[in-house]
């Protein structure tokens, strides 16, 4: 969202921190981008978490 603003300032860091301290594998293979909805990714963050408790899958 608008915290991506800050570009490689906060994602060198992050990338560094997960690499050095991830351990499990799933997380070790992230790979940290800017959110392609922009400055809309926390409302479409939570309109899918709403989404999922309105009508759970299976």
């Amino acid at each position: 969202g608008g915290v991506a603003g800050a570009g490689e300032v906060l994602f060198a860091p992050l990338r560094k921190a997960l690499g050095d301290f991830a351990t499990l594998s799933f997380v070790r293979g992230l790979t940290v981008v800017p959110a392609a909805t922009g400055t809309d990714a926390g409302l479409v963050g939570a309109a899918a978490a709403c989404r999922e408790v309105l009508e759970p899958t299976v």
